[in-house]
């Protein structure tokens, strides 16, 4: 007996989202065996230099000059990895946009942003941090991840060639003020996206979004350049 039109499309349709389900799950698990792959990596890198994540563990004496004095670099920050691919799937931000993160420290967060994006940057002031983690790049297999050791505080450098900006924390101590004069120029349609820290207090930045991850107590805004 043949079976009815209808009972074939719902089984058929069943049958689709089972398997748009089942290729979902296929790639979550090779995109979280990625994640342990970074934490591991970049993780192994961080001990070896001494960096503590969320620590006040300086390595070297590391200044860049603001105005006409001498400051220290910033305590090293590392971005939870799984909160922010949770994040980034979440935004579903195209694929083709260019990506850079300012103080790409050991890539964390630009080897998870690499999963999402074709075009990454990593932006490190501290060169030894930056030699190193050209080793971290190398041993995950993404050499077209793209590496910069320079200040991106200073007058030459600009970030108008991207479309999604990235810092971890980086409204604190001195660096407010640079942080904010540097995301001024960043061109109309820009994403600009920081983890904790706070806001850019300028009409120029419409807030997009907040997202926040309790158990990580991690949290990430989302602005605009207007």
């Amino acid at each position: 007996m043949n079976m009815p039109a209808t009972n074939n499309a719902t089984a058929y349709g069943r049958l689709t989202q089972a398997f748009q389900f089942a290729r979902k799950c296929a790639g979550d698990a090779r995109e979280l065996i990625k994640l342990q792959q970074i934490a591991l990596v970049a993780g192994q890198a961080e001990r070896e230099l001494g960096l503590q994540f969320g620590g006040l563990k300086h390595y070297g004496r590391i200044l860049f000059l603001t105005g006409d004095s001498e400051q220290h670099l910033p305590v090293y920050q590392s971005t939870p990895l799984l909160p922010w691919w949770r994040f980034l799937r979440e935004a579903n931000l195209s694929r083709g946009l260019r990506f850079i993160d300012l103080g790409s420290g050991l890539l964390k967060a630009c080897a998870v942003a690499r999963m999402h994006f074709k075009d990454v940057t990593g932006c490190e002031l501290n060169p030894v941090v930056a030699a190193r983690s050209v080793k971290v790049r190398d041993r995950l297999g993404m050499k077209d991840l793209r590496i910069m050791n320079r200040d991106f505080f200073g007058e030459d450098f600009t970030l108008n060639e991207y479309d999604v900006v990235y810092a971890y924390y980086p409204f604190y101590l001195n660096y407010e003020e640079l942080m904010y004069r540097r995301l001024m120029g960043t061109k109309p349609g820009t994403k600009i996206i920081l983890c904790n820290g706070n806001p850019p207090p300028n009409s120029q930045f419409r807030y997009l979004n907040a997202t926040y991850y309790p158990r990580h107590g991690t949290f990430f805004h989302m602005y605009e350049k207007t």
